[in-house]
Order: C-alpha cells, then structure tokens, then sequence
C-alpha cells in the first residue's frame, strides 16, 4: 500500500492493530493536526547545534537525531522555510525548540514523545458571559483499535485538536450544533453534528483509494492489496536509473521476472513457445500495442504494471501466455491550476571500438592470407575476375611468376604494414548524442482535466550518416458531463524522419584494405573484376567502375518518415449505484514510407548499369545493348500502412457492506489489425524531374540478356505487396470478493475467437481463466508482531493463451513467377493444410507472500511460479510420400519453474537517507514433450530437444590437436578420439550438453542515498549461471577468409609440440575448399563454451534539487540530473567478453558491438 508520507519517513504498508504499533504508525501518518499541550519535555542532556542555510526541515532531523523525539507535520507547511544561521549552545531540547521555529507562523504540540508542528492559531475573541460546551470521545477503527493523531476540526474554523495515543480527543465548543470534521491519512473523512451531546465516539473507514496503489490490467483497476496475482508496479521516477526514449530499456533492473535482452525485447517468467511469439502484450491505456510502440514518449508514462501470472494478465486471453505491460499515461487532475513543465537532457555516447570486433590485425592477416593461398590457391571464375592486394601478390609469384618467393613476402609486410581500423573508427563511426525537450501542461476545473505533452528527439546514431528526428505528442481529457457520466478522450501520434546512410559492416573490410589515401582521396575498393579488364570495358564506354565504402556512405539517401496517430474514447455511466457502463473505443492508423534515392554517379548505380550492360565478347567487348537505362539514378520506394480498432463494453456492480467487498466486471471486445506492405523500385530516376524509364523486367529476371561476362545476367528483383488482416472477438468476466479485508478472492474468465482458425471449428473457441486467493495473516486476531506490519499469502492458477501468426490449419499458397524457366507466375504451397492446428495453451500457478517489517522500513515479495505451456508448435516428421516430410503440429510442451524476490529497505533514516532496493529471479526451463528428434548437426542451432532446456547449448567433446596441428574429437563412453573428419559419426548422444545461452539467475542491486538536496543513485545488474560460446579463431568456408584475434600464432598451432600448449588448428592451407567439419568441430567444441556470469555497473545518477537557486524565479521546483551508464562490467570468461553480445544460437558471426559507455545531463523544471 502507499499513504501519504510525512517528515521523510519511509512508507508502511498499514495501520496495525496493537497500540503499541500504532504509535509507530501514527508518527508516520500524520498529515495537520491542530492541538494544545499540558505535557513537558522530559529533561535530557543539554544541545549544542550549528546549522548554516539549512531548511527547518532539516533542523527538525538534526533535532530528531540529538533527542528521543519524532517531529510530525506537513511537508506543505514547511517548505520553503529557510533558516540563514541556527547557533544554540547548552540549551535545553525545548529551548533548541522555540528557537527553530524563531520568526515563523508555526508552533508545535507535545504528544507522547511526538512534537506536532502546526500553524498558529490566530487569536479568538470570547465574550466573557458566553458559557463554553465541552465535548468528548474516542476515535477507533473498524476492529475497534484506537487511532492516535486524527485531525478533530469545527468545521468552518481552525479550532481543533489531535486524538492521543488511545485515540481520545476533548474540545471546548462555541455552539452546541458545531459540526466536528474528523480525518486522518489512509481513512475516509468524516462530518458529524455534536447536536449537544458531551461524547461522540467516531469509526473511521479505510480508504482504499489513498491507502492502496492499483494494479491496472488494462480493462480494470484492482488495489495492490487486494490483487491476487503477480504484478509489479513502476511509477515514472522508478525507472529513472536508465535513460532511453524506449521504455522496455528502462525497465532494467526495475521489476523481478522481466528479463531483458540487448535487443530490448522482453521475456517475463521465461520462454513459453518454441516457434509462437514470445513477446508479452504491450497495453497501453487500454490499447494493445502491437504496431505503434514508436509513439510512445517515456515521460508521458504515470505507471506501469506488469502482469505475471494468469490472474493478473489471463483477462486478455489468447495474447497474455507471454505476460501483460499495462501503461498508463499521465492525466490532469481536477481543480488544478495551469501547470507547466519542462525536461531536457543531453547523452553522449563513447564512440566504437573496433577492436570489441576482435578482428585480426592487417600484418598477421595479410601474412595468413598469403600463405593459405600457396596451399589452395585462390578461386576466380574466370581471368576477368577481380583480385585484393595479397591474391595480386600470388597471382604475381604464381601465375606470372615475375617475382621471388622472398619478394612476394617482401611486398606482403608491406601491404600488412598499415591498418584500416582507425580509418574505420574515423570516418565510418561517431559518438552517439542524443538530445531531448519535453513540455507538459496540466490544468483543471471542477468538470474538466486536461494533460498534454509535446517531445521532440534529435539523434545522430554511432553509424555516420544515420540520423532521426522525432515528435510525440499526447493529449489526454477527462470531462464530467452530468452526475455519473464521465468520458475520457485521448489523442497521441508521433512524426519520425530518419536517414540510414551509415555502413554498419565496414568493419568486414579486409584490415589492410585503404579506404582513404595519404591525401585523403578515395581508394578503389573493387575487387570483383580484374584490373585489365576493367581498362579493357571503360575504353569501350563501359562506366567507371571504381567502388569505395566511404564514398557510397556520402552519396547515400536513404530516408524513412513514419506517421501514426491514435486516439481513444471511454464513457462511464453510472446507472445506478454501484452500477457502471462503460464504452471504450479506440482507432489507429500508422504508415511507413521508405525512400533510398541512389543517384546517377552513386557506386551502386554504375555497378548496376555495368553489370546489366551486354558486349560482343570478352575479348573485344564492345557494347550490344545497355539493359538498365544509362541515364539517371535508382529509386526504392516501400509503404508500410497499418489499421486497427477496437471497441470494449463492460458493465460492472461493485457492492460495499461492513463485512464484504464485491464486484463483478463483464464485458465483449472487437479488435482488428489490418496491414499492408508495397514496394517497388524505378530505373533511370531523375529527382529534378521525378521522371524514370521502363524497363525490360520480366526478361531480366529471367535472364535473357547477357552481362559484360558474356554470360547470362539474373536481376533478383520483383515489385512486393502483401496484405494481413486480423480479427479478434472477445467475451471476458471477472469477479473480485473481499472480506473483512483479511481474505480476497478473484476469478476471471475470457473467450476468444480469431479469423486465423477459420477452419478449424474446434479450436476456434479459446477459453482463457484464472482464479486466485489472498490471505491477510497480519489482520487476524491471533497475529501479534511488533515487528511485523503486514503479512499476506497469496496463491493463483490459470490458463491464457498463445498463437503463430505465420501459420495456420489452412492450406497457404503464394503466388510467384519463375526467373529461369518459363517466366511465368506460378503458385508454391508455403503451409500445408492441417486442421489439427489450434491454440497454444499455457497453466500457471503462482505461490506469493507479501510482507512488510520493521515499521515498513523493509517490504517486498517473494514468489514461486510452474507455468506449464502445451500444445506448442513444433516441428514434427511427416509421412514424405505427402509431399512434406515435416509439419508443425500441436506436438510439444515446456516447464518453466521459478522464483521471484523483491526486497525494499530503507537502512538509514536521518538526515542521511539510505534506501536499497533488490529483484531476485530464477528461472528453471526445459522442453518435456516433443514428437522429433533433431539431427546431431542442427543441435548446434538450438532445435527443440525433449528434457532440455530451450536455449541449450550442445558442444563437440574436444580433444585438442593432433601432432599435425588438425583438430580431433572424442567419442562418449570410451573417449576414442577421433579425427574431425569423422564429426558426423557423433549421436546426440555423444555431444555434450553445457547448459543454457538464457541466465536462469538475472537481478538487480540499486542503491540510493540521499542528503539534503542531493541524491545519489547506483544500480548493479547480474545474470549468472548461463554459458556462451566464444568466438572461433577461424570461420573461413570454401573460397573466403575470416580469421579473427583467436587465429593469431598466439593460440594457433605454427610448429610440432604446439599441440600441447595451443588448442588453435593450424591454418588451413590445404588445396580445395575448406572443410565445414574442420571448423565446426572448434566452432561448436566443448572447449569454446564458458561461463556467461556477468556483472554490470549499470547506472550512477547524481541529482541535485534547484529549489534554493529558483526562490526568486517563477520555477515551482527544479533539479538537475546527471546519468552514467555501462561504466563498468565483470566477466567469468576467460577473455573478459561482454557476454550479452556473444550469439551461442550458431548462426552467423558471434560478435554485435557491446554496449558503450553512456552520459546523460538532464534538467527538470515545473512552473
């Protein structure tokens, strides 16, 4: 629960029942108490104090900490209280007293060991003959417990009093019929008339809605206490440790279960699909956000709750199997004055390191890569093929044989002698900045509240050349338009223009590859045709036909704008009491244009020409025919558009009594998705003009024509447009019970229906549902604590959904055109028809306790989970007389068992604040069904294997190298090593299983601190437990060369008895083509998987409050901020690598750039 906090006290969660704890509550919970003392301080030891600029606030604290005394008062009263000089010697606590509150409208009152601060009370003029009525009583709960500290005030006036610590009150009163107003923190006010009686006892109610923070699941609201199942909730500031304009990356380290990738993608509680999408739902302000998480700002965001378990997030049905982040966006509040704010901030970024791509230096590249080819030679198709530096070096020695061995060798230390990466880094990379200015306006009236907000991002990306510029705006209304009737409009849309001209794989350039020479003229990078060649094609009229990397990067236009607006309605009418209607409807259309312009003198462009350009022979080639127009450039156009909508009714009774809380939610949902894609591209464009010529396609794509080979040239091209549509109806419930707020039960249930199983009657009905129980131990009579607050068990079950969009129990053709053969359109099957395929289907059970201690100076939750998903997808083997020997079935299910802990402690509470707060999660995962079994060779690639987990990682048994410096293997069971040219002879059985690329430990550690005006943030991620696959010293497949730092003599075998203390093969320098199996068996051996822990200085925040330095400016508050992240990381590897940036599926290159180092600076001011 969240009260009102007071005097910087750390929050607790509830008012308790023993008195004796109430009076630990009661100096936590009081807001404005108005009373007068008889009681006297006790006499301590003498002060002594010498304060310079510090807030009364901060006197108090220094106050509290010298004496046995708690101060109590508002923060409104207070602030902005300033006290030049506090000098007190010797004196008594009471004198220390008096003279703090010197000079200033406030008095205080004594209570127990309680000072109360108040304002004073202006003086009353009383006629001597009236005769003054007394009146009395006690103010309790609804058990009866005593509430110390409520506000007893005569209505109209600014006479009152306090309760003492056994909720007692006595006041003298002017009229017999004064109306009394009885209020404190966490409970509903009260008027009542005294009607001249001499004692009036009073019952003060909870009230849920101040004492509790909600849950929102996107179609209702249920309170933090009274919620069943699994949730977390993030408020705006919670997420301030990590600056982003995308809010998944902010929500690192926030919220315990949510594992969060380098790609930003969320996981929640595991994978529970192996071929189904595995993203959770995104819902904002009731909108399912599935297309338009671009126009979404960060600092429009009031909260966010993520759903966990069935009963938080099975209400949505068939898309919640994956877990459910409810936003909610800010909103104005009524009788508000006009409110403006702004927040700015500036990042900067450290700018790429090619090194983090480990690539081998250009002498010892140069050098391997002339000794391969002594061995295999090099492969061209043809003499017109092009060559680099070190192939002409062989060509020289080889071929022509016009220099020596030693020559050759002479002119390879040369060419080695210089290295592309500072070019690289130079011209093709920069520091990353980003910029960002928000303003937002608040205002309100009795019947209407508005919040709008307009942000602007400028980014300039690490890549040169790729840019963004990006407006949001959001607008959100709340109007009462009758007693009852209430309608909310929202509006939010966001322009973005990018330029994507950066080449992000110059770093694939050969090392000793000049990009720039020595007076910064470009360097012809072509390779692909041979020098002589070329000068024979050019004197026919044949284009230049030099390349350069940089060169494309400067004469790129690449640009992509998106445009998406969204809008919503939500009426609420409240029939009768307790009985609300409510219609929601929302609409939003998006679209994505893309246009690369390449114009007449790009590289690209006079490639393409060339290329497409027949000759008589290669011999004499002179030009035939030109079969792309000579003139003009080249146009790529694309368009993405999208629409959807959706329309919600719900009807709801919410019945309150003594005893009972009900309420009961029933509702239906349509929703529609609706996409569309096109491109196409234009030959000969002028940009001037916008004019473009035809072109012979359809012979082209078929290769009719011949090239400046002499032989038969195919253009893979071909206009696309494709079409999706999506419909969804929905029937959902949902049924909350609350008793004697000890006991809280949830049901909920949702059926969903979709076009996507159109012909599938018997899974076309998905029933989604959950029930839940919460169980509030610390409210019953028999739990006597003192040191524990709040105490609840709570446990929940259900069942939710998943579904593959990408396929379906229809047959699917697609429609397509032959290039080689006939030309003409032909239609392929791409999904067999199978009308067993249906739902996803996934149970959850969820086992909870929620705590809070020591005066809720500690709380948090710790929460065990099985989430058992069936029916998955998965590949399956199939009779191959049908045509398909595999098909995707409902075939397989996976487990995922876990733990999630959360743990919130303030350990100092002085004038030095320290505040920790902790996420814990475990998660156990493995697949225990599935009808296939993979081949050896694709357990590499992580194919679905029964009893393991999904991400596992299979390993060759590695045994090292032979005398010959050739890689060897061993087999299960005897440990018969075997050459690698037996790799396939290994079963699954033989490989070794090393564990999982996913951490199955992943958390968080933040610390804050906070003295007078200035905060100190620091947040600490890990993930442990997990393996990754190095990187392989050598990845080189039939005619290329990719060695990396590992292929250095370092870790390489050079010379007999290198064997027994290097475990890098030699260089492959035989003739033919490189064997796929001599470099598996080191890619994917046992001895290049190592541990994945890592552990990452994620964030440091400095922020300082501006308030002093604004007095005398219009500013309300302010504060600056300053961010560092990624500073610093600890590794278990053996090399130090950023593991989040190694890929262990097997695919690809194991490299992504690590994430750099980020500086923020951000600046907060409300008018």
């Amino acid at each position: 629960m969240k009260k009102n906090h007071l005097c910087g006290h750390y929050p607790s969660n509830a008012w308790k029942k023993t008195v004796r704890v109430m009076k630990l509550t009661a100096v936590l919970l009081f807001l404005v108490v108005f009373s007068v003392s008889a009681e006297g301080f006790s006499q301590g030891s003498n002060i002594s104090m010498r304060m310079e600029n510090a807030s009364l606030k901060e006197v108090f604290q220094e106050l509290t900490s010298l004496s046995e005394y708690t101060f109590v008062y508002s923060e409104k009263m207070i602030s902005g209280i300033e006290i030049d000089l506090f000098h007190v010697e010797g004196v008594t606590f009471e004198e220390a007293l008096k003279e703090s509150l010197r000079g200033t409208d406030l008095e205080y009152y004594l209570e127990g060991k309680v000072i109360v601060i108040r304002k004073k009370e202006p003086a009353v003029i009383h006629k001597e003959e009236q005769e003054k009525k007394t009146i009395s009583g006690q103010v309790t709960d609804n058990d009866g417990i005593p509430l110390p500290g409520v506000s007893v005030v005569i209505k109209g006036t600014n006479i009152g009093i306090a309760t003492n610590i056994d909720g007692e009150y006595f006041l003298e009163l002017e009229s017999k019929e004064a109306v009394l107003v009885f209020s404190f923190v966490g409970m509903l006010s009260q008027e009542l008339a005294c009607n001249g009686q001499q004692v009036l006892n009073v019952v003060l109610k909870p009230d849920s809605e101040q004492m509790a923070e909600v849950v929102v699941t996107g179609l209702q609201t249920i309170e933090k206490g009274r919620a069943t199942g699994s949730f977390t909730i993030l408020k705006n500031e919670d997420m301030d440790n990590v600056v982003s304009a995308d809010f998944r990356e902010k929500l690192i380290g926030a919220a315990s279960g949510v594992y969060i990738d380098k790609d930003n993608n969320l996981m929640i509680r595991g994978q529970g699909t192996l071929l189904g999408n595995k993203k959770p739902l995104i819902v904002l302000d009731g909108i399912p956000l599935e297309s338009s998480e671009l126009n979404l700002n960060p600092n429009d965001i009031d909260q966010i709750s993520v759903l966990k378990d069935a009963a938080s997030a099975s209400i949505w049905g068939v898309r919640a199997a994956n877990g459910v982040v409810v936003i909610t966006t800010k909103r104005g509040a009524k009788n508000d004055k006009l409110a403006v704010s702004y927040s700015g901030s500036y990042s900067i970024e450290d700018k790429v390191d090619i090194g983090d791509y480990h690539r081998l230096n250009a002498s010892e590249y140069a050098e391997l890569e002339f000794e391969r080819s002594l061995g295999k030679g090099i492969f061209r198709w043809s003499d017109t093929d092009g060559y680099n530096q070190v192939q002409k070096v062989w060509i020289d020695y080889e071929e022509q044989g016009s220099i020596s061995l030693d020559e050759a060798r002479a002119r390879i230390a040369e060419i080695g002698a210089f290295d592309n990466e500072s070019q690289i880094e130079d011209l093709f990379y920069q520091r990353k900045t980003v910029q960002r200015h928000n303003i937002s306006l608040t205002t309100g009236t009795d019947k209407v509240s508005h919040y709008f907000s307009i942000n602007y991002d400028k980014t300039d990306q690490e890549l040169v050349g790729n840019s963004a510029d990006k407006i949001n705006f959001i607008g959100n209304t709340d109007l009462n338009l009758a007693k009852g009737i209430d309608l909310q409009i929202g509006l939010r849309g966001t322009y973005q223009k990018g330029n994507n001209n950066g080449n992000g794989s110059a770093w694939e350039m050969l090392p000793y590859q000049r990009i720039l020479d020595e007076e910064g003229a470009y360097v012809d990078q072509n390779h692909s045709i041979s020098d002589g060649y070329r000068e024979l094609l050019a004197a026919n009229g044949f284009l230049d036909w030099s390349q350069n990397n940089l060169r494309k990067v400067r004469m790129n236009d690449k640009t992509k704008e998106t445009t998406n607006v969204a809008t919503s309605l939500k009426l609420d009418i409240e029939l009768i009491k307790g009985l609300k209607f409510t219609s929601f409807g929302s609409y939003e259309t998006g679209r994505t244009e893309g246009r690369n312009l390449y114009g007449s003198e790009h590289d690209y462009v006079r490639d393409m020409k060339n290329s497409f350009t027949e000759v008589s022979d290669t011999k004499t080639p002179e030009i035939v025919a030109w079969h792309l127009p000579k003139k003009g450039g080249i146009l790529d156009l694309s368009y993405d558009l999208l629409k959807s909508f959706a329309i919600r009714n719900t009807l709801q009774y919410s019945i309150n009594t003594d005893n009972f809380r009900i309420k009961f939610m029933a509702g239906n949902e349509l929703y529609s998705l609706k996409t569309k894609y096109s491109s196409n591209r234009l030959f000969g464009y002028d940009d001037g003009s916008m004019a473009h010529e035809a072109i012979d396609l359809a012979s082209l794509q078929e290769g009719k024509f011949k090239g400046y080979t002499g032989k038969r040239s195919y253009l893979s091209y071909s206009p696309e447009l494709e079409e999706t549509l999506e419909k969804y109806a929905s029937y959902f419930g949902t049924a909350n019970l609350s008793y004697q707020d000890k006991y809280d039960l949830f049901a909920s249930v949702r059926l969903d229906q979709t076009n996507m199983l159109v012909n599938s009657s018997q899974f076309r009905n998905n029933p989604s549902w959950s029930v839940g129980g919460k169980w509030h131990l610390s409210q019953e009579e028999f739990f006597q604590s003192d040191w524990i607050n709040d105490l609840a068990v709570k446990v929940s079950y259900g069942l939710s959904g998943n579904i593959e969009k990408s396929t379906g129990p229809d047959i699917v053709g697609k429609v397509d055109q032959s290039y080689s053969l006939s030309g003409l359109n032909f239609l392929s099957i791409t999904n067999p028809e199978n009308k067993e395929l249906g739902w996803e289907k996934t149970n959850m059970l969820n086992v909870g306790v929620d705590y809070s201690i020591l005066g809720g100076r500690m709380y948090g939750t710790f929460e065990f989970y099985e989430k058992r998903s069936r029916d998955l997808l998965s590949t399956v083997n199939n009779d191959a007389t049908s045509g398909w020997g595999s098909v995707l079935k409902n075939a397989a299910s996976v487990l995922n068992r876990g733990l999630d802990v959360s743990l919130n402690a303030r350990l100092l509470n002085r004038i030095f604040l320290w505040d920790v707060g902790a996420n814990f999660s475990y998660n156990y995962n493995k697949v225990t069904d599935i009808n296939y079994t993979p081949s050896a060779g694709s357990l590499y690639f992580q194919s679905p294997l029964k009893g393991k987990a999904i991400s596992y990682i299979a390993a060759v048994p590695y045994a090292g190298l032979d005398a010959a410096g050739e890689p060897q293997i061993k087999k299960k069971g005897d440990d018969t090593i075997l050459p690698y040219t037996d790799l396939s002879k290994l079963t699954i059985d033989d490989h070794r299983f090393m564990g999982r690329s996913t951490p199955p430990v992943f958390g968080s550690l933040t610390n804050t601190f906070r003295y007078k005006d200035l905060s100190l943030g620091i947040m600490i991620t890990y993930k442990l437990g997990h393996k990754v696959r190095m990187p392989s010293p050598d990845n080189s497949f039939f005619d290329d060369f990719n060695p990396s730092e590992w292929m250095s003599e370092k870790y390489r075998w050079t010379k007999p008895g290198d064997e027994l203390t290097k475990w890098a093969p030699k260089l492959d320098a035989s003739p033919g083509y490189a064997s796929f199996d001599r470099g598996n068996v080191v890619k994917y051996s046992d001895y290049l998987v190592d541990k994945g822990d890592i552990i990452r200085l994620k964030s440091i925040s400095l922020e300082y409050k501006l308030n002093k330095l604004m007095e005398k400016l219009p500013v309300k508050d302010a504060s600056i901020r300053f961010n560092a992240e990624n500073l610093w990381y600890w590794a278990a590897n053996r090399y130090n690598l950023d593991t989040d940036y190694l890929d262990a599926s097997g695919y690809g290159s194991p490299f992504s750039l690590p994430v750099r180092a980020k500086y923020t600076v951000s600046l907060k001011l409300n008018l």
